[in-house]
């Protein structure tokens, strides 16, 4: 039994895409491929994450700076946990040992402790990380309300992460951004706080959003220039141009192309893949599915 006394017989539960089963939740294997043991160690990474934010606030609070280094660390976690984006159990358990780590240094700067949650204080050898992650995982939350607004502000929050670590990989920040990212982690930790609060953090969460896409855009016009429109260029539908997309003037892009380099003047670029046919993936699906409706 988990902590709000809810009844536990999954392997695990993840309901972070909208391919999730049944609508409702993957609890046996990911629709998307993801292993129960991968989601437990996705669930410990941002549990300790929300951890080591929950003593970077206090350090700020304590009037302490925080290095980038801690930012990145945190931001790069999140990012690590978004749907599909690594599914390798050993980097992600590579990435709690190095956060535990972390987390231990920023501890010993902190003198008022005694507020910190449970999150924030502990630590484990490795063998330990499995029945931790049992415990911690999004059905920890008994209340449904709580739980539903805690991951709502948690999947923002991860979007946030995507843009602010792209921005950072072209050098550039925004510690305004971090330190409200730090913030709303640890506040999901609050048993204190009502649904009236969460929904005001989940609002404040959006605007921050808006703050992370204007520090990528930054990012991305600084290190490679605005966008300029050429003259006469066609582009056809479902087109996806990966920046920074060159189209010369009078150049056509053939519909649903994915274009990743300069398509020169009056060229036809052209980009698809050759379809691939996976035989028995669908029926493997359904099998899958319908196991998960009997447990």
């Amino acid at each position: 039994m988990k902590p709000g006394g809810i009844i536990v017989e999954n392997k695990m539960f993840c309901y972070q895409c909208q391919e999730t089963a049944g609508c409702t939740g993957c609890t046996q294997s990911g629709v998307c491929g993801k292993k129960p043991d991968v989601a437990a160690m996705q669930d410990l990474l941002v549990y300790v994450t929300k951890g080591i934010s929950a003593v970077a606030v206090q350090l700020r609070a304590e009037g302490k700076e925080v290095a980038p280094a801690v930012n990145h660390l945190v931001t790069l976690n999140l990012f690590t946990t978004i749907t599909n984006a690594n599914f390798d159990k050993e980097a992600i358990v590579t990435r709690i040992h190095a956060t535990l780590e972390v987390k231990q240094e920023l501890l010993s700067q902190v003198e008022h402790a005694d507020g910190l949650p449970e999150a924030a204080r502990w630590t484990a050898s490795e063998p330990m990380f499995a029945a931790k992650a049992a415990q911690v995982g999004v059905l920890s939350t008994g209340d449904e309300d709580i739980r539903s607004l805690r991951e709502l502000i948690t999947y923002g929050l991860k979007g946030l992460s995507a843009y602010s670590k792209h921005a950072n990989a072209l050098l550039q920040e925004d510690t305004e951004v971090d330190d409200f990212l730090q913030r709303a982690l640890a506040a999901t930790l609050d048993d204190a706080l009502t649904t009236e609060d969460l929904v005001a953090l989940a609002l404040e969460t959006g605007k921050y959003g808006v703050s992370g896409m204007a520090l990528l855009d930054k990012a991305n016009t600084g290190a490679y220039g605005n966008p300029e429109i050429t003259k006469d260029a066609f582009i056809g539908s479902d087109t996806m141009m990966v920046a920074p997309a060159q189209i010369g003037d009078g150049a056509l892009v053939a519909a649903g192309s994915v274009i990743t380099d300069p398509v020169p003047a009056d060229a036809l670029g052209l980009g698809r893949a050759r379809q691939v046919n996976i035989e028995g993936w669908a029926a493997d699906y359904r099998r899958r599915l319908h196991e998960d409706d009997e447990v």
